[in-house]
């Protein structure tokens, strides 16, 4: 293989005359020219050649040339006949490396002129206007421009763009304007004759993004369509003498992608990012312009590359493919094809001989002249030229190869080919360039690196054989598609069934219970997107078995281990980005020891010197085509654009011996599975794929690339089944398939330092974790106040969906987070453009000052606000954290390439630079800097590599090395030191020597009892002990435990001879071995100081110290806003310690480096923790296990009581915590900086006879210096009805939890109707008899308590304890003095009747069910206040939040609760019921019948409303009290004075609608707020009914309870959290309280995902003691709820029949007299009375159950029209209609409606404009399925102007 010396589109044609020449033009080429604005006349003439006469019979004859006159008269040139004039270039714009800083480079261009060309030395004038149709702010623009660029840096420049540098804070969406106008670049130059005498001049465009057409001095050349396409012109016919124009008019490519995507049949989706610009897919430009989860959207247009007018005598050469093929199986002889592409003028006037030399050969080719069958043309088309190609073969015996780098001493060896187009020797024709000129025309010297690549994939014969396909459990929507088969027909198998259902084409509707084709049929309200799925392409059940493959790279007969990274652009706007960037990118790649890199195929094919470093450095490219994420248009202009760009590029490219792989995509195979409509119609995209990828891409690909070439379809993939020569069958499947082909891997909720999480794969071409850029890195883009985590603008740079919370967990998990960067962002992700005020102009930033300033001066961060110190801390700790991520998976992957059932063979971690200054996955931030993880990975990818892994269960420590050295290494040494971090002291050291490792390998060298080390004991005799304590009394006790040592590796092989070198070499390497979280590592102070720095040139010797006396300093890590890199940095120093490290300066080194001593920041560990948490006292994620010991007791210290130790309310014994992959979260206070100690016991031993407790996992964590307070995330436990043990404990006592299981929390809210206990049910009775047949339920009450501050803590009223459902259960849990005296009926009423009930079904439908395993037990919260708004349920925030109106579009009343609170509490701060209980404390009677009051109503009606009751005269009965004792003597109706006259919270009438209710937040703050680290599955909500007493508070519900939802998720930290709701109940009317208006007001939550409604409109119940607002079908209400929650949430299968009917809006149909409704899930439809009045259905005539909207002429001759609604009656309601189920028609005959003919009526009668069903507040007539379950309201809109008619609103 080979590279081109020169750009590969052939940018210098023709003037090479050898390689010193070749080399100058190349470096040449890199200069930009300075002055383009002269100006020339236009005027000028063509000067007339005579003919020569033919004399006849003379041996000599000669030829007559005529050139014909021009359109324009007077100018015409002629050409002598013995001269072919030499070729030129005319740079009109040119690519340049500048040397800049690339954070700064933008619109900053630099130019000179070429002094040694004539020729090209012309003056070229650029401007940049707008066009007409544009859409930007501002007046027509008109600028100077400097191409190559795009429109952004042109317009900065020009001080178009104010608000500054595009990267500055909000200005991508600021500047959005400029992506979505038309822009028009013209250049103006000045031609002489000279270079008009050419016949042929070409225009090559070398990159123009993406849409222009193109146009010469008025003519038009071409159009534009595709970034990637190198476009040549002939535009000689359009040139004239003087002034030429040539303009470029630019359609933004988001119109023009819109409007493609709307002529598309069907839709081609995309993944979408935040912020992201749409139909990408469309376009052939860079996708990720667009925007990605890692980078901004701009979309830039432009002249991005060279724009070159090149005048041609002859022809030149167009292109150069190499192949090479060595002979049979050994690298001894090589047959070396070249082919070479040659463009050419038709009517040349004599031979070319095109020559080619390799390794001392020459082969030529003789040209002949063409066919020219006419006399040059007259006219102004431009002629066409001949394109050929030959073929030139060379043998070479004993090649030099070329290696990749670290398999030879010389990687990177490349041999020239030079190829020539030249002019024969001859006498009467001479080439007029020149006496030294050789007679060559063009020429090309391409460098061929001789390989043998291979990719290896092959069966692996020590690995287990498995199954094609997926598992079926996978798509839980296939398999009830195949049941339902089996349903139908029983003798088909289950495989027979699978292959029906492929064949359907349709998909499976859980909800529907049946298949359907249309995209509406799937319920997508929830977000469950796979109850779309059909069945994959093939399942293991009914598949062959195979066998696990490999997959390397063999290059030279050699295994490569691939270790590199993934590489995306390097800049949004990629003609700023200069070669001298993009080698220090390179330069870096290569010092962190990486020998591959992968070309992302969502960016730019990179230009051609990246290639040309990887070439001549050894560095493995894999090179994927531009296309990512994303289904892709098939139709035959879009492919044909493809298969020209594939043309262009792989020609460009193939001969690049670096290139080893080709990839078609990325993650498109992947994404076939991620799409909906790509998951309901799979045949047809993977239809669509199949023509892209192989009928067009790779068909293409083989036609022009070289046949040795390797090629993928996409990545990750299986590979495929057959390849060239043959034809390419795609081996389908799991394209994530670990046992084959590549992964790619991404899981941010693991712990990443765990290594059972990584797959096991053969070769992992993506995986990574994200960090946040250094602070540093914002200079001149921020501001100090944005650089805090909760701001808007780090909330905006996070372009990962959920990337900051992820952040944190990740980061949490081991370090200690600084508390103000806990908060989550200001407002949410997706809501703060409201408040990013993008209209408001800014001050265009100077990057000298301000932020950028400060950072360049001394102490800079000290000077920063808190926050932004604390932010700057956090930036450290996520890189710190990403490093350390990265160091796990990496180091197990690597030594998995010797285990032979698994052989992992190759890391490409994502990714290796940025775009931008931003959140991502880099090593590299976008200056170039390097982050922890790339020092990093010079350890991880090394060629000798140790690493140690901590088994605590087995008392083992595993010491593992890996090698990629080609040779045996023996004679070794490793040396393990066990050391404290408080003091640095070495407690137990072992060494090994005479080690050995084989070539290529990975083993463990080592392995010891850790409990031996931990003690100080000695190894085993056969091992040397060096300094091992020898007291034999310490030995007894541990001198370590894992948060109080760290153990260190140090591996050598001195003196080994290897392939990479003929010298004797030594090979090392370290390595360390931490086992607990950082944030429980006992550190002490550890300060680091420089000792000295010496500056010498461009470098800089840094010495540094750890100061003796401290503690081990962790991390120790050097910064500089200096461009340039430490020689080391992120070390460990012991006490009295120091190093030297070297800092290499890139750019203004002279000046900086001056400044280089001031600047310099040191950080390490400690002082990072210290900064915000002196004793490093904050929270733990994840366990330190327990090392095996001598038996304690489960909790020692929990037979005494610390007083200062204190559980958050909401746990006690019995309780329920989360199952995974929830996290269950713990919490409390304790003493002031106490270690914490949590355990939690395991039931199952390891080993027989081993004790249970021995293996119980100890948490420890340290209480808050300043709070008190203390956190843990436990890892993540399976669902576990077993009951265990949980003990928090200090050194001073603590507590015990006892039968704690592990399972689903659902939390319970709203009002009364939620509060209502069982006593108070139809069925409640049976419930309580049966609840111990239920023991799975475990149920938490939560009192009332209200607060105008968010409370932290339950109120010590609050809650009744946690309980099984068995009464005897809830008596021992509630035992105390503020449960004293309870029944057993007090079991149920203080337990919510829906919660109970929910819960009770729930649990049938999960775990009473043949074969359900595990057991999930279910936890229920209740936490309800009844008679109060949503309002009060609501944050602050939520409140302050609300920007949305009524659903009448009226503003919504303002509801601020910033210093104050609109309705206070009471006339001081109390805690609800314990204010009212001490207030009453003086009046016993009055309390006890204020109880009494209370019971009579359920429970529900609260302390105020009871006091106002029995003030107004109520008195209780004998049978009110429980234990059937009366009230104490002497009360009566008329002792008024037993209550008080006024009560705090009750007197004040704050309300005249609701006296009763508290203001907003107030419940929030004492009922909820609590409860929000309370890890939920899910809520469940009934409330709305107080909201229907006051119309502006309804008309507001549409706007409060969608914003109160999205707040509990807020709150919560789960967007996807699922939120199911009631709607309201029968209400008798007339009524004040108007329920059918608020009916459809909750409704307006269904919008959201994840939410979901039940309807009981059937169940109120006029003859309820209580009143119809609460309805005693709470257990129907329960079974409602459980049943759509186990389908929707639990996906388990629903009968049709438990699925409420809906009306389907495409089904309505209107007709004169008649509408036609249908409904789905309609079976067996029929009208019943309603609980309260199952009569009321009977009177067919008086009973309605549809109302019409009619509107018609108005009475008197009005020209007005009214409206009214009109009632249908029963007996003009047909259901089941025609036999067709599900259908209603609704017959308006009769009923004096005056409607007219038409459709619907019209004309002079009335016209139906709607119709809606039970809009009444209390119907007492529905409509059922057969399966009981009621149709819910509805309004649906028939007026003529809606004809789409899908206006139906669900209520």
């Amino acid at each position: 293989m080979q590279r081109e010396a020169d750009d590969a589109s052939p940018t210098i044609l023709g003037r090479q005359t050898n390689a010193a020449e070749a080399d100058h033009l190349l470096q040449r080429q890199q200069i930009r020219r300075d002055s383009k604005d002269r100006d020339n006349r236009r005027d000028g003439v063509y000067l007339i050649y005579g003919f020569l006469l033919m004399l006849v019979g003379m041996a000599v004859g000669f030829v007559f040339l005529g050139i014909g006159w021009r359109m324009d008269p007077g100018h015409a040139i002629g050409i002598p006949p013995s001269k072919f004039y030499a070729p030129y270039v005319i740079h009109l714009a040119e690519s340049v490396p500048v040397s800049a800083d690339p954070s700064l480079s933008l619109g900053q261009h630099r130019s000179a002129a070429h002094d040694d060309d004539k020729m090209s030395h012309i003056a070229v004038s650029w401007r940049l206007t707008s066009s007409n149709d544009t859409s930007h702010p501002h007046r027509r623009i008109d600028c100077p421009a400097s191409p190559p660029s795009s429109v952004y840096e042109d317009l900065l420049a020009c001080g178009v763009l104010k608000d500054g540098h595009p990267y500055y804070r909000f200005n991508e969406l600021r500047y959005r304007w400029v992506a979505l106008s038309n822009w028009t670049y013209t250049a103006s130059f000045v031609l002489t004759g000279t270079h008009l005498r050419h016949r042929i001049v070409l225009l090559d465009l070398h990159g123009v993004d993406t849409f222009a057409q193109v146009r010469l001095n008025g003519h038009q050349v071409g159009t534009l369509d595709n970034m990637f396409v190198k476009y040549t012109f002939q535009i000689q016919p359009y040139l004239r003498l003087g002034r030429n124009e040539l303009s470029f008019r630019f359609a933004n490519a988001i119109h023009v992608g819109e409007r493609e995507a709307a002529r598309f049949p069907y839709p081609v989706p995309v993944t979408e990012n935040l912020y992201d610009l749409p139909n990408r897919n469309f376009v052939r430009k860079a996708q990720s312009d667009f925007g990605w989860d890692w980078g901004p959207g701009f979309a830039p247009m432009g002249i991005w590359r060279s724009v070159h007018a090149v005048g041609l005598s002859e022809g030149r050469i167009e292109h150069v493919v190499t192949d090479q093929v060595f002979e049979g199986n050994g690298l001894s002889a090589v047959k070396v094809t070249s082919e070479v592409g040659v463009l050419l003028d038709p009517c040349m006037r004599g031979d070319l001989m095109l020559s080619a030399t390799f390794m001392g050969q020459t082969l030529s080719k003789k040209i002949p002249p063409g066919d020219c069958r006419s006399p040059p043309s007259t006219s102004s088309a431009p002629e066409p030229l001949h394109s050929l190609s030959f073929t030139f073969s060379f043998h070479v015996t004993n090649p030099p190869l070329w290696w990749p780098r670290g398999y030879s001493g010389t990687p990177g060896r490349l041999v020239p080919l030079n190829v020539t187009l030249g002019v024969p020797s001859s006498p009467s024709l001479h080439l007029h360039v020149g006496e030294d000129h050789d007679g060559s025309i063009d020429r090309r010297v391409v460098l061929v690196g001789l390989r043998r690549v291979r990719l290896v994939r092959e069966p692996l014969t020590h690995a287990a054989s498995l199954k094609q396909g997926e598992r079926i459990e996978n798509w839980p929507y296939c398999r009830s598609g195949i049941e339902w088969y089996q349903k139908r027909e029983p003798s088909l198998t289950f495989c027979e069934a699978y292959g029906k259902v492929r064949a359907e084409g349709q998909t499976w509707d859980n909800e529907l219970g049946e298949y359907c084709g249309h995209p509406d049929c799937c319920d997508t309200t929830h977000g469950k997107f796979s109850q779309c799925n059909k069945c994959p392409a093939s399942v293991a059940e009914c598949s062959t078995s195979y066998k696990p493959e490999s997959f390397y790279f063999e290059v030279n007969g050699v295994p490569v281990y691939a270790k590199g990274a993934n590489v995306i652009p390097f800049s949004s706007f990629h003609a700023t980005v200069t070669q001298e960037d993009v080698e220090a990118i390179l330069e870096s790649a290569l010092a962190a020891e990486m020998n591959m890199l992968r070309v992302w195929g969502g960016g730019i094919y990179q230009e051609e010197y990246f290639y040309d470093w990887c070439d001549a450095h050894g560095i493995l490219v894999w090179q994927e085509f531009i296309f990512a994420c994303a289904m892709y248009p098939t139709h035959k202009p879009f492919l044909d654009n493809v298969r020209q760009e594939v043309r262009i590029q792989v020609r460009r490219l193939a001969s690049h011996p670096s290139i080893v792989i080709w990839g078609g995509s990325n993650e498109n195979e992947a994404a076939l599975q991620w799409y909906r409509d790509s998951q309901s119609n799979r045949d047809l995209y993977l239809s669509e794929y199949n023509v892209l990828y192989i009928d067009t891409i790779h068909d293409e690909f083989r036609k022009v690339g070289p046949p040795s070439a390797i090629f993928l379809d996409s990545s990750p993939t299986n590979g495929p089944l057959t390849e060239y020569p043959d034809t390419y069958r795609k081996q389908w499947g799991d394209p994530y398939d670990i046992h084959r082909g590549d992964v790619h891997f991404y899981d941010y909720g693991i712990d990443c330092l765990k290594t059972s999480h990584y797959p096991r794969a053969k070769f992992v071409s993506e995986f990574g974790f994200q960090s946040l850029p250094s602070i540093l890195a914002y200079a001149g883009l921020a501001e100090p106040a944005d650089l805090t985590l909760s701001s808007n603008f780090s909330a905006f740079r996070m372009r990962h969906p959920g990337g900051n919370r992820e952040l944190i967990e990740v980061i949490g998990k081991h370090f200690s987070l600084p508390p103000s960067q806990h908060a989550p962002a200001a407002v949410p992700d997706e809501a703060y453009l409201r408040h990013a005020d993008l209209g408001r102009p800014q001050t265009t930033p100077d990057i000298t000052s301000g932020l950028a300033g400060a950072l360049m001066e001394p102490l800079a961060l000290s000077r920063l606000p808190k926050g932004a110190q604390d932010f700057a801390s956090l930036t450290w700790l996520s890189q710190l954290e990403q490093s350390m991520c990265y160091d796990a998976a990496i180091s197990y992957w690597r030594r998995l390439k010797s285990d032979k059932a698994v052989m992992t063979m190759g890391v490409l971690y994502w990714q290796l630079n940025d775009v931008w200054q931003g959140p991502s996955w880099s090593s590299l931030e976008y200056s170039g800097k390097w982050k922890p993880l790339h020092y990093a990975a010079r350890s991880f990818f090394g060629p000798l590599m140790v690493r140690g892994e901590y088994v605590p269960r087995k008392d083992t420590t595993r010491i593992y090395a890996v090698s990629d050295i080609n040779e045996r290494l023996d004679g070794g040494t490793l040396q393990v030191q066990l050391v404290r971090f408080r003091d640095g002291a070495v407690l137990w050291r072992e060494e090994l020597g005479e080690l050995s490792l084989a070539p290529l390998s990975a083993a463990v060298i080592h392995q010891f009892k850790i409990s031996r080390a931990f003690k100080g004991l000695p190894p085993s005799p056969r091992r040397r002990t060096l300094d091992a304590t020898t007291d034999t009394d310490l030995r007894q006790h541990l001198l370590c435990s894992p948060n109080d040592c760290f153990f260190t590796m140090q591996l050598s092989f001195n003196d080994s001879k290897t392939q990479t070198s003929s010298k004797s070499s030594s090979h090392h390497a370290e390595g360390h071995l931490v086992m607990c979280p950082y944030k429980l590592a006992d550190l002490s102070r550890a300060e680091v100081s420089v000792e000295g720095i010496d500056v010498q040139g461009a470098a800089a010797k840094v010495r540094v110290k750890a100061a003796e006396g401290g503690g081990v300093a962790m991390f120790v890590w050097l910064e500089s806003p200096m461009a340039g890199r430490f020689s080391d940095n992120g070390f460990h120093l012991l006490p009295g310690a120091s190093r030297e490290v070297t800092f290499e300066c890139r750019l203004d080194c002279s000046f900086a480096l001056s400044n280089f001593t001031s600047t310099l920041l040191t950080r390490n560990l400690y002082d990072t923790f210290a900064s915000y948490q002196p004793h490093n006292t904050r929270r733990l994620d994840e366990p330190i296990d327990a090392v095996p010991m001598r038996l304690w007791e489960f909790c020692h210290d929990c037979t005494r009581e610390d007083p200062d130790l204190k559980l958050h309310g909401i746990f006690s014994s019995h309780m329920v915590l989360p199952r995974a992959p929830q996290q269950a979260r713990i919490w409390g206070w304790a003493k002031k900086g106490v270690t914490v100690t949590i355990r939690i016991e395991q039931k199952t031993s390891t080993s027989k006879g081993s004790d249970p407790q021995q293996f119980s996992p100890s948490y420890y964590v340290r209480a808050d210096e300043d709070t008190g307070a203390w956190e843990l995330l436990l890892p993540r436990v399976e669902a576990s009805a077993e009951g265990r043990r949980i003990s928090v404990s200090t050194s001073e006592g603590g507590v015990l939890l006892e039968d704690v299981v592990f399972g689903d929390v659902w939390l319970c809210s709203g009002q009364s109707n939620m509060q209502m206990t069982l006593n108070g049910d139809l069925e409640g009775q049976e419930y309580i008899t049966t609840a111990d047949r239920y023991p799975h339920i475990r149920m938490f009450t939560v009192n009332l308590s209200a607060s105008d501050t968010p409370r932290e803590d339950l109120s010590s009223l609050a809650s009744f304890a946690w309980a099984p459902s068995r009464p005897q259960s809830f008596f021992a849990a509630n035992e105390s003095a503020t449960h004293s005296n309870l029944t057993r009926d007090h079991f149920f009423k203080y337990h919510s009747a829906v919660c109970y009930t929910f819960g009770r079904h729930l649990d049938t439908l999960l775990n009473h069910q043949a074969e359900k395993e595990p057991t999930v037990p279910i936890g229920l919260v209740t936490s309800a206040w009844g008679g109060q708004r949503i309002e009060s349920f609501m944050s602050a925030a939520a409140i302050n939040d609300l920007s949305c109106g009524g659903v009448d579009g009226s503003p919504v009343r303002p509801l601020r609760v910033d210093g104050g609170n609109d309705r206070p509490v009471g006339e001081s701060e109390r805690s609800g019921a314990a204010m009212w209980w001490q207030a009453l404390d003086a009046y016993p009677m009055c309390r006890e019948a204020i109880e009494a009051y209370n019971r009579t109503k359920g429970g529900v009606v609260g302390v105020c409303e009871g006091w106002r009751k029995v003030r107004q005269g109520w008195t209780p009965s004998c049978d009110d009290r429980p234990d059937q004792a009366c009230l104490s003597d002497g009360f009566t109706a008329n002792n008024a004075s037993a209550c008080p006259p006024r009560l705090p919270g009750c007197s004040s009438r704050r309300d005249s609608h609701c006296p009763w209710c508290l203001g907003p937040r107030q419940v929030w703050n004492g009922l909820l707020h609590p409860l929000k680290k309370v890890d939920v599955k899910g809520v469940i909500w009934y409330q709305g009914e107080q909201d229907t007493s006051d119309s502006s508070d309804l008309s507001m519900y549409s706007c409060r309870f969608p914003a109160f939802v999205a707040d509990v998720r807020h709150q919560w930290l789960s967007p996807e959290l699922p939120f199911w709701f009631v709607q309201l109940a029968a209400y008798e009317e007339p009524s004040a309280l108007d329920f059918k208006t608020m009916r459809w007001q909750q409704t307006s939550a269904l919008q959201l995902p994840h939410t979901g409604m039940v309807s009981a409109v059937d169940l109120g119940d006029p003859t309820s003691p209580l009143d119809p607002i609460h309805p005693r079908h709470k257990a129907e209400i329960g079974k409602r709820l459980a049943t759509q929650i186990a389908g929707h949430v639990y996906g388990i299968p629903i009968p049709a029949t438990s699925i409420p009917p809906s009306l389907v809006p495409s089904g309505t149909k209107t007709a004169r007299g008649r509408i036609v409704l249908a409904f789905s899930h309609g079976d067996g439809l029929h009208t019943a009375g309603t609980r309260g009045c199952r009569t009321c259905c009977d009177d067919a005539n008086a009973t309605t159950l549809f109302d019409v909207q009619v509107e018609r002429s108005a009475e008197g001759g009005k020209k007005e029209r009214e409206r009214e609604w009109v009632g249908v009656p029963l007996a003009k309601t047909i259901v089941d209609s025609e036999g067709q189920a599900g259908r209603v028609e609704l017959h308006l005959d009769g009923l004096g409606l005056g409607l007219g003919e038409g459709e619907g009526g019209g004309g002079e009668g009335g016209t139906v404009l709607g119709v809606r069903m039970l809009w009444y507040g209390y119907p007492q007539c529905a409509l059922y399925s057969s399966g009981k379950m009621v149709v819910t309201p509805f309004v649906m809109d028939l007026s003529p102007r809606n004809h789409s008619r899908q206006r139906a609103r669900r209520t």
